[in-house]
């Protein structure tokens, strides 16, 4: 699937070979965070609380 014309964050446009901050100064906001989140703190704080920073 190709990226809209307008879509500059599209990961088509991470150059080939670039490294993970280079990707994700190129998809911003659209580049994938994960982050561990132990189950007390999921029910206690609810999803927020696990968010990557």
């Amino acid at each position: 699937m190709g990226a809209t014309a307008g879509f500059r964050q599209a990961i088509q446009r991470v150059p080939a070979g670039s490294d993970a901050a280079g990707t994700a100064a190129v998809m911003g906001e659209y580049f994938p965070r994960a982050a561990y989140c132990d189950l007390a703190t999921l029910v206690t704080d609810a999803p927020d609380a696990c968010r990557a920073p």
